[in-house]
């Protein structure tokens, strides 16, 4: 006999359901067919667009089955595998919220909300891909309509295919009464109810949970923009958002705008309405008031959640519930959600970690992993953050004389005048009130406010400590008072919106964070006491920090009905145009190689790092630089300063950062950098040989830069700290360490590389007395870099051969081929234009090389320029004629060179060496013209430079250099020379 796991798994169509609701729900159907039981209606009848209509399959309607009956039930088949939810949905809000004179043939013209049931089937009839669902509205007082659905399909499992089947019978089955329809309405309802699950009481559940609605949400946030007009509101708003905050935002990610600002807006206000002593039943939110309560400390995401919540609203057009808003509402909300314990759970300081940041990292990940290594997002360590804010605290002390140090209400006037005997006078910057504070801090990549709340917390600790002591009367700002405060949370409820939040600033560009960085900055203030009495905000804003002020004329246009994009706008454009910044601290974006922040005002800035270098390829690009370098220009605005950051160690002694490095020392009177470093590329190990570990989960190894620039200060001040170990060993250190009590060495700023780290100089003169290798050859190239080695070529010749069978086979698709292999992503890739190169008998055999892909390890590889990234053009081709080229590299990851080979074949960029700072050059012989025909004779060229030659002839008084072998008395062969190459430089 079949269980009910395989009844409901054999049920395909909507006949073989009319028969199961029959037999097994009692419905009384009498036996008749499908046609029979229903009436169709067109798309258009329903008020779908042309669009929405060509997902639907077919619509029905179940003829009433008793007299009075509270059901309008419809069915719709979709076209797609998958169910388009935002179209269903479009169906359900039509038919439950607009009257349809005549629509209805049974004679009933609408239904109520609640007296809806909509049956979809979709996905394809021959698999277990096919589903069967019911779906129902529900709404709550003060609450917007959701849809809760109960379905399944063949691949379902026996467990969840058995609880279905006792939901269908138990709830779904014909009413004993079907003349009482309350009880009906409510029996079927009943059936209708959110997946029970456990309780989220942790920040990493809550965290998957929020990530994978917002992901609904930004889904159906796409596929409206698609469906709207330009004046529609979505595509209205995008453009706002373009013109007034960040001018290179496409459609998707604003998409992902909206989700964030949705997601973590419904946040905080939940945040806003949860009594943290209570249990999971304490959260009171409902959709009529959500903006309302999120705090004044953000007026920016208040008035932002209004708007976007306005557009979601039915005034503005678009379903509330389409967007998923309910969603998170009812999650927030809802009885599976412990949010106060979650909010404890944010209370809580670990070492080495904080919770809220951690709640971040884990959403993103969840949310979106690859945007998270795009952006170069990465929390940063407790132990991190404390260092670099308590050793900025100290500089100001130490080298600007502020007692206060960040907690200091100096303002500029004060500073010049405690500044008119310096060396080179003190220079208030242009445009800057002298009643203005002097120390005013920013975190330009400020991502969860972690800095920030540091700052929150030495000051507090600061001041804390100093209204305990005999200095009381010293405390910042004490003078202003008219009566004097009788105890230290008066003097701190004055002091922050007065002396504390004006002066503390943040830029982020993703809305996820910016949101949860007004609310960790929010929980921090009200930690230490403080009961916001004022309206000042907190000054974080949603902006790139690496685009300068914009004209506010263009947004004029949006700031009728997006007042919060104006107001925002006009706050940054004032702060990047007019605020002068003392201190600078953070953890910037690490390396994205240049892809992203491609600004002409950032780029033109960097220029200063580029200048003079005459190199082939130029690394700084990478985000990290690009925020080093606004730094710079900041402070250099203000004319003094301190900058701390947090980045990729690269730029400490990388070759081509030699002019960074230069300009930086010519910028700040004193340099200290914290060479943390723990990078897996260059296996980074202990001087004592035990192993080396990062203070984050990343490759690149990191350091801290602290850049102090005075008046008439000492220039020039070099120091270099190593820190080696495990990652808790550095912790501790961090955790306790400041400038005045480590030990530091001192570096010389040697032209003209100018490294940040030591260097034995011992031998650099005789070293710079012999000729450089990019000297003797006249061309170079790196190595060929295929995107995707194991695509392009194998180990096994008779796999490679395979490969490329399957490659020309006209009957394999390019989705087939795509579904086999893994193939290269980079712009250029073209699959198709490779295959038709294969088949031609002349092109094809072109196309079949080999090449180094390790020392001693030739294989094949598909050498064609539409499946390889970089292919190095015409100084690679010369190797696939008869020719040798010697390889070596640019800089060493660690100490002990032994990085030189020959080879007669073209190579890899990392044959002799796979660390990514050690990537491999070539230098042919001899070079052959850019059209070369490999089955044609050509005449080469002697690689070597003209000047090398004469330097040759005169030094071995040979009368020429001949391109191949020369003889004894008269002449040098060039493989003579070539040979001598190699053993110069092992």
């Amino acid at each position: 006999m079949p269980t009910h796991a395989d009844t409901l798994r054999s049920i395909k169509t909507f006949p073989d359901l009319v028969r199961y609701l029959e037999d097994e729900l009692d419905w009384p159907l009498q036996e008749y067919g499908f046609d029979e039981l229903t009436f169709e209606y067109s798309p258009a009848e329903l008020g779908l667009r042309d669009e929405d209509a060509a997902k639907v399959k077919a619509i029905h309607q179940l003829r009433p089955m008793a007299d009075g009956q509270p059901f309008g039930i419809f069915f719709v088949e979709f076209e797609r595998k998958r169910m388009p939810v935002v179209v269903l949905r479009r169906i359900l809000s039509h038919l439950a919220l607009k009257q349809r004179a005549g629509a209805n043939r049974a004679g009933s013209a609408a239904w109520a909300l609640g007296d809806l049931i909509f049956i979809s089937a979709f996905g394809d009839e021959a698999s277990d891909q096919r589903e069967i669902a019911f779906a129902h509205f529900r709404q709550e007082a003060g609450d917007l309509p959701t849809l809760r659905v109960l379905g399944w399909d063949g691949a379902d499992t026996g467990l969840k295919l058995d609880y279905v089947a006792a939901v269908l019978h138990e709830r779904l089955c014909w009413p004993a009464d079907p003349a009482d329809a309350d009880a009906w309405r409510q029996q079927w309802a009943d059936a209708f109810r959110h997946r029970l699950g456990h309780v989220i009481r942790t920040s990493d559940a809550l965290a998957e949970r929020l990530a994978e609605l917002a992901r609904r949400t930004r889904g159906a946030a796409n596929t409206l923009m698609a469906h709207e007009s330009e004046r529609g509101p979505l595509r209205q708003l995008h453009r706002a958002f373009q013109t007034a905050l960040i001018h290179d935002l496409t459609e998707e990610q604003f998409a992902d705008t909206y989700a964030q600002t949705v997601t973590y807006g419904l946040l905080t206000a939940a945040i806003q309405r949860t009594d943290l002593q209570g249990g999971r039943h304490d959260t009171t939110l409902y959709s009529d008031m959500l903006a309302e309560v999120v705090p004044i400390t953000n007026p920016f995401l208040k008035e932002m959640l209004q708007t976007f919540l306005h557009i979601g609203g039915q005034q503005g057009g678009i379903n509330f519930d389409e967007l998923g808003i309910q969603d998170v509402v009812d999650l927030l909300r809802g009885d599976e959600t412990d949010l106060p314990a979650i909010l404890r759970d944010f209370g809580n300081r670990t070492r080495g970690e904080d919770p809220v940041i951690h709640f971040y990292e884990h959403f993103l990940a969840a949310y979106d992993k690859k945007l998270k290594v795009q952006r170069g997002i990465f929390y940063t360590p407790q132990p991190v953050v404390s260092y670099i804010v308590r050793s900025v605290h100290e500089l100001l002390q130490t080298e600007f004389g502020l007692a206060d140090g960040l907690a200091s209400t100096v303002t500029w006037g004060e500073m010049a005048a405690r500044g008119q005997g310096t060396e080179g006078g003190f220079r208030i910057p242009e445009g800057t009130d002298p009643a203005s504070p002097f120390v005013t801090i920013l975190d330009p990549a400020t991502g969860t406010a972690t800095f920030l709340v540091e700052v929150i917390e030495v000051i507090y600790r600061h001041l804390r400590a100093k209204w305990d002591s005999p200095e009381r009367k010293q405390l910042p700002g004490l003078s202003t008072f008219i009566l004097q405060p009788s105890s230290f949370a008066d003097y701190w409820n004055d002091y922050v919106p007065r002396h504390l939040l004006p002066r503390l600033h943040g830029y982020e560009l993703m809305m996820a964070p910016y949101a949860i960085a007004h609310m960790k900055i929010g929980l921090k203030l009200h930690e230490t006491g403080y009961r916001f009495g004022s309206v000042e905000r907190v000054r974080v804003y949603l902006t790139n920090a690496l685009e300068p002020p914009d004209d506010e004329r263009g947004q004029l246009a949006f700031a009728g009905w997006t007042p919060a994009l104006a107001h925002e706008a006009q706050a940054v454009n004032a702060i990047k145009r007019w605020q002068r910044f003392t201190v600078v601290i953070g953890n910037p974006p690490y390396s994205n190689f240049g892809q992203l922040n491609r600004i002409p005002w950032i780029l033109e800035l960097l220029d200063a790092y580029k200048r003079g270098l005459a190199e082939r390829k130029i690394n700084l690009d990478d985000d990290f630089i690009k925020f080093i370098r606004f730094a710079q220009y900041l402070l250099d605005a203000s004319g003094m300063g301190i900058l701390g950051f947090i980045t990729n160690n690269t730029y400490l002694d990388g070759v081509t950062h030699r002019q960074m490095r230069e300009s930086l020392l010519r910028a700040f009177s004193w340099v200290g950098i914290v060479d943390l470093h723990g990078s897996v590329m260059k296996a980074d190990t202990c001087p004592d040989g035990s192993p080396d570990e990062n203070v984050f989960d990343i490759k690149q190894g990191v350091s801290v830069g602290l850049f102090c620039r005075t008046v008439g200060g000492a220039q020039n001040s070099l120091l270099h700290y190593d820190m080696w170990g495990t990652r808790s060993a550095k912790y501790s250190v961090l955790s306790t360490a400041a400038p005045r009590s480590m030990v530091w060495q001192a570096l010389p700023a040697t032209k003209p590389t100018f490294f940040f780290v030591p260097k034995s100089l011992r031998l650099a003169e005789e070293y710079e007395d012999w000729p450089s290798i990019a000297t003797v050859f006249r061309e170079f190239v790196s190595g060929i870099q295929t995107g995707r080695d194991s695509f392009v070529s194998s180990e096994s010749e008779a796999d490679f051969e395979a490969r490329l069978s399957v490659l020309m086979d006209p009957s394999v698709s390019n989705e087939e081929v795509g579904r086999r292999y893994k193939l290269p992503d980079f712009d250029g890739f073209d699959l198709g234009t490779c295959r038709r190169t294969l088949r031609d008998t002349h092109t094809g055999k072109a196309c079949r090389q080999k090449w180094l892909y390790r020392p001693f390890d030739v294989r094949p590889i598909l050498f064609h320029d539409s499946v390889i990234k970089r292919t190095r053009g015409t100084v690679m081709k010369s190797l696939l004629v008869p020719n040798v080229a010697l390889i070596t590299v640019r800089q060493l990851a660690k100490i002990g060179f032994s990085h030189v080979f020959v080879t007669k074949h073209m190579g890899d960029g990392n044959a002799i060496s796979i660390n990514t700072r050690e990537y491999n050059y070539y230098f042919p012989l001899h070079v052959y013209p850019s059209n070369l025909q490999i089955s044609l004779p050509v005449d080469s060229t002697l690689n070597m430079a003209e000047e090398f030659i004469r330097q040759v002839r005169t030094k071995l008084g040979a009368k020429s250099v001949d391109s191949d072998k020369g003889d004894s008395d008269s002449s040098v062969g060039a493989i003579d020379i070539f040979v001598f190459c190699i053993c110069g430089t092992s």
